[in-house]
């Protein structure tokens, strides 16, 4: 069951970012985006295709190559495997996955408290899947995980995103005249904001004293708070950047649900907002009193 060429408009891989700009008809979901995710999709886009690695990805056809992306099995030993069949398995990021590659001919059925394992008989490699935590009764789907993937990285790589998805992690790039590149500000789905990013403004806002003893060079002196003053230039800077970002993200949502009727877009806007509000939660659990703007 292999998708329409890229030629048919009811071909699943136009779901997929990377055709859209030669689309038509998808251009406008590609620009809707850009305006209200703080051109972080536009920003994947561009550094795949400035990726000198991925150079001749260019010379072979664009729909092999999205079905090859899309439907292998990355494997513990840094292969690749086409499966056919389990590529029918649709992705769960809370139920944990293992394969590995059976050299040797069997078959048989081993189950135990903790993992069920499924394998056939086959005459050469076979590949083995494992489903950990999670048992499925007769009747159910069955699901697997493609891996730990944000929602940017199914959009991307597969053409969907979850609308609850415990590996989401949402970014955006802030600036500030005391820095001259762009800070990455990374918020987790829980609204858990990557420790790198708090290093990297208190290293910017820090004052003459909080930088005594410190090395500007080293990120891991920043790794804990400097001063109370400084602590709070940063939550609250932080806060008041979620706050922009998941309002903007809120509208983009509003739109896509209301003109477009775009349920990819509106899933992958709304949910990137969640993130920042739990972010901002998770600042006033701390701070209760904090005033942003």
């Amino acid at each position: 069951m292999l998708p329409l060429p890229l030629e048919d408009p009811m071909s699943s891989l136009l779901q997929m970012p990377r055709f859209w700009k030669d689309s038509t008809n998808y251009k406008a979901r590609l620009d809707s985006i850009s305006t209200w995710d703080g051109g972080q999709l536009q920003d994947r886009l561009r550094a795949a295709e400035e990726d000198p690695d991925k150079e001749e990805e260019k010379l072979v056809d664009p729909w092999a190559l999205a079905v090859v992306k899309s439907r292998s099995n990355f494997l513990e030993d840094g292969r690749y495997a086409m499966t056919p069949i389990l590529d029918m398995l649709n992705h769960d990021a809370s139920i944990t996955t293992k394969a590995r590659i059976l050299k040797e001919p069997s078959k048989g059925f081993q189950k135990d408290n903790n993992s069920e394992t499924t394998t056939l008989q086959h005459n050469g490699p076979a590949l083995e899947l494992s489903v950990l935590n999670h048992s499925f009764k007769a009747g159910d789907e069955i699901f697997m995980s493609y891996g730990d993937l944000t929602n940017l990285d199914t959009l991307c790589d597969y053409g969907f995103v979850s609308e609850n998805n415990p590996a989401n992690v949402e970014c955006l790039s802030v600036r500030l005249i005391l820095s001259p590149d762009p800070i990455l500000v990374a918020v987790l789905a829980d609204g858990t904001i990557a420790p790198e990013s708090l290093a990297s403004l208190r290293r910017v806002l820090a004052s003459a004293s909080d930088l005594e003893g410190k090395d500007k060079q080293q990120l891991s002196d920043f790794m804990t708070p400097l001063s109370d003053s400084n602590e709070l230039e940063v939550v609250s800077f932080l806060a008041s950047e979620f706050d922009v970002s998941a309002k903007d993200a809120r509208r983009g949502a509003l739109e896509a649900a209301t003109v477009r009727q775009d349920k990819l877009v509106t899933t992958y806007l709304s949910s990137r907002a969640v993130v920042f509000e739990k972010g901002i939660e998770t600042i006033l659990q701390k701070y209760p009193d904090l005033e942003y703007c």
